[in-house]
């Protein structure tokens, strides 16, 4: 084996070993933060309240509707705010987000969705006719 090839293997196995670290360091503080933040099993509720409300405010409209229907083991939230759409998708996938608490949104860090999973291991999204979910998203 050559230099070159000696230092590209040594180099793959540490990016292959950076990679996983980093992953399973950036899951860990998630878990962490998401623990430290969902405490009790009910505050999803409010967490899609408030995003409820941030959906209302993209609509600049004032006047909305929040429904809860319980039934046997499920969770049915519904609003009339703002449609889901490819970058609210795309805000599920990390933390954080590009609302501004300044602006009057509620939903600034970006992990308030995430509270269901405290809750469910399934989550379904319906919006304009469409559904995502199913699972973990």
């Amino acid at each position: 084996m050559s230099l070159s090839d000696t230092i590209n293997k040594i180099r793959d196995t540490w990016l292959k070993e950076a990679r996983s670290l980093a992953g399973s360091t950036v899951k860990e503080s998630l878990d962490l933060l998401s623990n430290l933040l969902f405490i009790e099993p009910g505050q999803f509720i409010l967490e899609m309240l408030q995003n409820a409300e941030d959906a209302r405010m993209e609509l600049k409209e004032r006047n909305g509707y929040f429904s809860i229907t319980l039934t046997n083991n499920e969770v049915e939230i519904r609003h009339n705010g703002k449609p889901f759409d490819s970058k609210d998708l795309e805000s599920l996938s990390r933390v954080g987000s590009h609302k501004k608490p300044k602006e009057g949104y509620k939903g600034y860090m970006g992990i308030g969705f995430k509270s269901v999973f405290r809750i469910s291991g399934k989550v379904y999204v319906h919006s304009n006719s469409r559904q995502l979910g199913g699972h973990r998203l």
